[in-house]
C-alpha cells in the first residue's frame, strides 16, 4: 500500500517475483496475489531474471528506459520520460565541454544528444 501510495507499486511485486524466480524464496500470500494477478510482472521478472541467469547486460537500446515499466500509470512514465530529456548529467558534459557560465546551454542540447543515440542505437 504505501509503494502504491508513492506511485510505484509495481516495484513490489516484481522484486517478490524475482526472488521466487531467482532465490526460490516464498513470498507472503497478500503479495503472491499481486504477482499473479499481473501477466506484466510475470513477463518483466522473467526478462530480468533470464538476463541475469545468463550474465547478460540490459539491452543497449533501452538501458535508459527500463525503470519505466516500474510506473503504475501513463503520467507517471511520461514525467519520468520528460525528466530524462531535460537532466543534465556528467554525459552531456563529456560530449561537449562548454565552461560553467554556458552549462545552462546542456538543457536545450540534451534532447538532441538524446535522439541522435537512440537513432545510432536503431543502425
Amino acid at each position: 500500500r504505501r509503494a502504491k501510495a508513492l506511485r510505484c507499486g509495481d516495484a513490489v511485486p516484481l522484486a517478490g517475483a524475482m526472488a521466487q524466480s531467482l532465490l526460490e524464496t516464498p513470498v507472503p500470500r497478500a503479495l503472491q496475489e499481486l504477482i499473479d494477478a499481473s501477466d506484466r510482472m510475470r513477463s518483466l521478472a522473467d526478462l530480468l531474471t533470464g538476463q541475469l541467469r545468463e550474465g547478460r547486460p540490459e539491452q543497449a537500446k533501452g538501458r535508459h528506459f527500463s525503470d519505466f515499466h516500474l510506473c503504475d500509470k501513463r503520467i507517471d512514465k511520461l514525467k519520468g520520460m520528460l525528466r530524462l530529456v531535460v537532466t543534465r548529467t556528467t554525459g552531456d558534459y563529456e560530449a561537449m565541454r562548454l565552461p560553467q557560465v554556458l552549462w545552462p546551454v546542456y538543457y536545450a542540447t540534451r534532447p538532441f544528444r538524446l535522439a541522435a543515440q537512440a537513432l545510432s542505437a536503431l543502425r
